[in-house]
């Protein structure tokens, strides 16, 4: 269950203190620009922020998460929320001016309009330049929000128009409570918050199965590199991924939990074993970071992140598996 207000909201109190001052104050800016990793928040705080604004009985810190407007932004039928996501893989300009032409007229149930972009760096080419027109005219009854995870993607000129709120991981004590109301018990929990790298989203999304699944696959990768004469254990296990799942999901499965570990021997190497996100198994990780040096575990994650590329070419799973073992 979503949060219903910012009281309920997980993560990034600070941006939470600062919206609320500048919405308090008379000082909240036409445009918000809210860039962070996926799964930190980021749309739940828009949608949350739309409440804040047009709450019937707001606190002076939060909306009351129970009144008509409310209710309707929680279901999504807020005449004065507009979300604009792609059409298809891109937003485009028809969209951007369909925005341009409604955010003139003054809300018609509520006290301010609110358009949620999301996520801003699919607009294309023309569908940016159309926005920053907008930008440059938005009036006082509206308030635009870009959500991304790719700042750097957006034009300077529009970054350079709007309020940055810069979203950070949400530590993994707070997501562990999460996952447990959920019903997850707690050391599956405390594991899969940690393996999280900060995302709420992440976490809610993942089954445990299929983490201990990819975590495994990961570890025998990791010991089978390790070992000069054990290349074709690292030759089936790429081929298992063809028949197991989806190539690219078993793909980035395994590359994510490879990323992960080689991290936690980092840790392991500098005597921070406690800060590891796999602890629960730090036994195999010792034996691990015994088999690997500092420099072998620098090269494989440059790999790794190479392979993470690549896999936008869907070049074979194999292929990229491979190249980790000469890598090393």
């Amino acid at each position: 269950m979503k949060p219903s207000n910012f009281a309920a909201f997980a993560g990034n109190r600070n941006l939470v203190d600062q919206f609320v001052r500048c919405a308090r104050s008379g000082r909240l800016p036409q445009a918000l620009l809210f860039a962070g990793p996926e799964g930190v928040g980021k749309k739940t705080f828009g949608l949350l922020a739309a409440k804040y604004l047009n709450c019937l009985a707001p606190s002076e810190n939060d909306s009351c998460g129970h009144c008509i407007a409310c209710l309707k932004i929680e279901k999504g039928d807020y005449p004065e929320l507009r979300i604009l996501e792609p059409e298809g893989s891109q937003i485009k300009i028809d969209q951007i001016r369909e925005l341009s032409s409604d955010i003139q007229y003054r809300p018609f149930e509520g006290q301010r309009k609110v358009y949620i972009i999301d996520p801003a760096e699919k607009m294309t080419e023309e569908a940016s330049n159309a926005f920053l027109k907008t930008l440059e005219e938005c009036p006082d009854h509206a308030v635009i929000v870009l959500i991304t995870s790719q700042p750097g993607s957006l034009l300077a000129t529009i970054r350079s128009r709007c309020q940055l709120y810069r979203f950070a991981p949400t530590p993994a004590d707070q997501i562990e409570p999460l996952l447990v109301s959920r019903g997850i018990g707690r050391a599956e929990a405390s594991t899969l918050a940690r393996l999280s790298g900060g995302s709420i989203g992440r976490a809610l999304e993942r089954d445990w199965e299929q983490i201990e699944t990819a975590r495994n696959d990961a570890l025998l990768m990791l010991e089978a590199i390790s070992r000069a004469n054990n290349f074709y254990q690292v030759r089936a296990l790429a081929g298992k991924m063809k028949t197991d799942e989806p190539m690219r999901q078993s793909l980035e499965q395994l590359l994510d939990s490879l990323l992960i570990l080689l991290r936690d021997l980092l840790m392991v190497k500098e005597g921070a074993a406690d800060q590891a996100a796999n602890r629960d198994i730090s036994g195999r990780l010792e034996k691990l970071a015994a088999a690997f040096s500092f420099d072998q575990i620098s090269r494989l994650e440059a790999q790794i992140r190479n392979s993470l590329r690549e896999m936008q070419r869907n070049v074979n799973p194999q292929i990229l598996v491979e190249a980790l073992y000469f890598e090393r």
